[in-house]
């Protein structure tokens, strides 16, 4: 009879371990998931706020050499813009006449309208005025892919954590309850 006795507490044991996991498994990928959804969610709102404070610059900067036609500071601005890795796309233009325009090397012959219905970019137009007239607009498209480097490094980071957890709770829980149960 003692011998059955280990098998029905080891059962027990067994049964109280999965129980436990399961729930602590089902909580960490809960915890989880809502980590990666308000990293993806700061990611875009950096973004938007990057592309917002950009388009704020340009309305500020660009009066001044779009009223006196100064190429020069113009395409020097844009070039600027460049030196961050999202943007992928910038034009300063007026009607027909394009003061600046720059793009990534593979974008080369795409137009605005390209970006702006990709979802892989994120787009921004708006108009610059001097004493209530408009003297330009600016387009500007940053890319997503950069972006997505980092998230996807913080994806793998947090499921790591969340793998590690999983199996040193669940390694302690088998050894306490098959130990003490």
């Amino acid at each position: 009879m003692t011998a059955k006795n280990p098998q029905k507490f080891y059962s027990i044991s067994r049964r109280f371990s999965l129980a436990l996991v399961s729930v602590v498994i089902l909580a960490l990928f809960i915890f989880a998931a809502i980590a990666i959804a308000l990293d993806i969610s700061r990611i875009n709102a950096d973004l938007d706020r990057k592309l917002e404070n950009t388009m704020q610059l340009a309305e500020t900067s660009l009066v001044q050499p779009l009223w006196n036609f100064d190429h020069s500071t113009i395409a020097n601005f844009v070039e600027a813009l460049f030196l961050d890795d999202t943007v992928v796309y910038a034009r300063i233009f007026e009607g027909e006449q394009i003061f600046a325009e720059k793009s990534q090397q593979e974008f080369k012959d795409v137009s605005f309208d390209f970006f702006a219905n990709d979802n892989r970019f994120f787009t921004r137009q708006s108009s610059i005025f001097y004493e209530g007239s408009r003297i330009g607009t600016i387009q500007i498209a940053l890319s997503y892919e950069t972006i997505q480097e980092e998230l996807r490094l913080n994806v793998i980071i947090i499921l790591t954590l969340t793998v590690l957890v999983i199996v040193s709770i669940s390694l302690t829980s088998f050894v306490i309850s098959k130990r003490y149960i």
